[in-house]
């Protein structure tokens, strides 16, 4: 194969500079060897329709995937490959042939009845005005009220060095106008992707808000959501660590000749299989980045080894042209769709019919929103809530209530109900200065699940919480109060409480790592483990002292009256505070026991400037049995939660 790749094989190239590829990045000297010994090469076809390139010399297990390419980017049926043939890459994301196809995936859009029509929307404060050829000067265009056209936007990563951006200082002169040369990399790419697809004006961050001027960015930050879902299109730099990288890329793809029918197909390495989850790549992991990747109507990615697309109908790849990917290159489209249906609340074209009495519904999708939000990074701890603060503006309607550090008035209570999943993969991390109080999940880094069935008193008869309980226990919110930095009241803010009247009991709570190895003691987000926010580990309590009720029995094998023997005195022992909040089940649960689970908010009380206030240490979720549900030590008290 060496021998005749040197005499211009096209076809023994190709193998050859895959398999050296493969071997030399995995396997150095087993290059060699395959020379040396002249072994043959297979390619068999798996049962997923993926090409896989094999021979004697490497073990059963290892293998090159390969792609089968339409040559001309034609597209035929192949009787093995589900999909058909691919469409080959160029070498490079900054050429004729992608700008081509996100044309074309932009027309396609155009047409698909669950993506609005591309219409004239209104223009953001500021925009980048590309003025003509790409050879002259651009300006920063302030718009007027009522102005209305058509833009792109970018979602970036800063980094660490900050980009090019507009200040107090040289903001008058960027309106008169400015050379692309001066922008970092990322921002003339995407001015060179604005020209490209025909478009006028260009809206980024660093350039169309005012950088360091607390105002204007408190005001533009909570337009964001508006800002975003507004434009045509958004250009995401994906792989982009930050502003200097460039959005296109250079991609290192070996091509083969061109064989089959009239010389239709290619084969290309190493094959290229289309991103489907989330967190892969640098602006992925980015806090900023979530509200603009829920909000915007079309996003052509940028990823590490080709462009792709999604809207709310359909995804596509590079690598599969016009064809649709199997799964959504984006976040859930149905969050999307929720957030843009309630989003078009605030535009007067919209017809608002039923929507703003699906108070539920939107609640439920905030909740999944915030799954997937609370654990990404942030350049600056103190953006946590203004990250979000779009979002939160644009899915707002009065029924909700006040905003409250994350959380919503009219569904405080559920939204206390929150606890950290997932550590194994995803550390919980506390920031070094305040971000939020202690019962919002704002206030922490770690990625936060909340239990879905809470049980409404709207809800199906079986699932109702008992009169009693809500006779007896409902919990009420009393008072609340915070000090903003800014007029954005989803914004930062310096301190904050609420004050709740709940029924509370004192629980007495001890680390056992024996409980680890207890096999029915999983890791569901819904068992009856008690989970303290800042610990890891599993947890053994009690309410009312050491040699009081104890739970959660089901899970512990312990005798059904819960009572067990008396902890030792040496024993490292936390004095808490246990306030129920709420009542839970699954919905199989529900119909076969009536004893609904407790849902306890787990506080420490403090001293905080002469005064008795309380924080958040966990949540647990038990399904107490009734002589513990009704006993006469639950007090009803009044609780001021820093």
């Amino acid at each position: 194969m060496q021998e005749s790749a040197s005499n211009g094989c096209k076809g023994c190239q190709f193998f050859l500079a895959t398999i050296e590829d493969y071997l030399m990045s995995n396997d150095s000297e087993g290059f060699s060897v395959f020379v040396q010994e002249a072994k043959p090469i297979r390619i068999v076809v798996d049962g997923s329709g993926r090409f896989l390139l094999n021979s004697d010399f490497m073990s059963a297990s290892k293998y090159i995937t390969v792609d089968l390419c339409a040559a001309d980017q034609t597209s035929f049926d192949y009787p093995n490959l589900d999909a058909g043939p691919r469409r080959p890459l160029s070498p490079d994301t900054n050429t004729p042939e992608v700008f081509e196809l996100a044309r074309l995936w932009l027309d396609c859009c155009s047409r698909h009845d669950s993506c609005d029509a591309q219409k004239d929307t209104p223009l953001p404060t500021r925009l980048v005005e590309l003025t003509g050829d790409l050879e002259l000067p651009l300006r920063l265009c302030v718009t007027k009220e009522n102005w209305r056209g058509k833009y792109v936007s970018l979602s970036h990563c800063w980094g660490k060095e900050l980009p090019f951006r507009t200040t107090s200082d040289n903001i008058d002169s960027l309106i008169k106008g400015f050379k692309v040369e001066l922008l970092p990399q990322s921002f003339r790419d995407a001015v060179t992707l604005t020209w490209e697809l025909g478009f006028k004006y260009l809206w980024i961050d660093a350039l169309c808000i005012i950088q360091g001027n607390l105002e204007d960015w408190a005001r533009e930050s909570a337009a964001m959501t508006q800002v975003y879902y507004n434009a045509t299109l958004m250009i995401s730099a994906t792989a982009a660590t930050d502003s200097s990288v460039g959005i296109f890329k250079p991609r290192k793809c070996f091509t083969s000749h061109r064989f089959g029918p009239n010389g239709s197909l290619l084969w290309q390495s190493p094959a290229i299989f289309p991103s489907t989850s989330a967190d892969e790549e640098p602006l992925d992991r980015r806090a900023w980045s979530y509200q603009e990747k829920v909000m915007a109507k079309r996003i052509l990615h940028f990823r590490k080894n080709e462009m792709g697309w999604s809207c709310l109908t359909s995804a596509f790849s590079e690598s599969r042209g016009t064809t649709p990917v199997d799964g959504p290159v984006d976040d859930s489209p149905s969050i999307k769709r929720y957030a843009h249906k309630f989003l078009g609340v605030k535009s007067p074209d919209v017809d608002l019919g039923g929507l703003k009495r699906d108070q539920q519904g939107a609640l439920c999708q905030w909740y999944n929103i915030l799954s997937g939000y609370t654990h990404r990074d942030l350049t600056n701890p103190r953006d946590k809530l203004p990250a979000l603060s779009g979002l939160s503006h644009g899915l707002l309607i009065p029924e909700f209530g006040q905003y409250l550090a994350g959380l919503w008035e009219a569904d405080i209570f559920r939204g206390l109900g929150w606890t950290y999943t997932n550590r194994h993969k995803i550390p919980v991390q506390k920031y070094g200065c305040y971000i939020a109080p202690s019962w919002s999940y704002m206030a922490g880094q770690g990625r936060v699940h909340l239990f879905d069935d809470w049980i409404w008193a709207d809800a199906e008869p079986a699932l109702r919480p008992s009169e009693r309980w809500e006779q007896q226990y409902n919990p009420r919110l009393i008072d609340y109060h915070f000090q903003y930095d800014t007029s954005d009241q989803h914004g930062r803010i310096t301190n904050g409480w609420i004050v709740i009247r709940a029924h509370c009991r004192r629980i007495l709570v001890r680390q056992n790592s024996t409980l680890g190895d207890n096999s029915r003691l999983g890791d569901d987000d819904d068992d009856a483990r008690l989970r303290l926010d800042e610990r890891e580990g599993f947890f053994e309590w009690r309410f009312d002292g050491p040699h009081g009720y104890h739970c959660p029995w089901l899970l512990l094998d312990r005798e059904p009256d819960g009572w067990g023997e008396k902890w030792a005195n040496n024993d490292k022992v936390d004095d808490f505070v246990a306030v129920q909040i709420g009542q839970h089940a699954h919905l199989y649960k529900a119909f076969l026991d009536p004893e609904l689970a407790s849902v306890l908010l787990i506080l420490r009380p403090i001293d905080h400037d002469g005064e008795q206030v309380y924080q958040r240490v966990g949540i647990v979720l038990v399904p107490l049995n009734k002589r513990q549900k009704w006993h006469r030590k639950w007090q009803r008290r009044d609780f001021k939660i820093i």
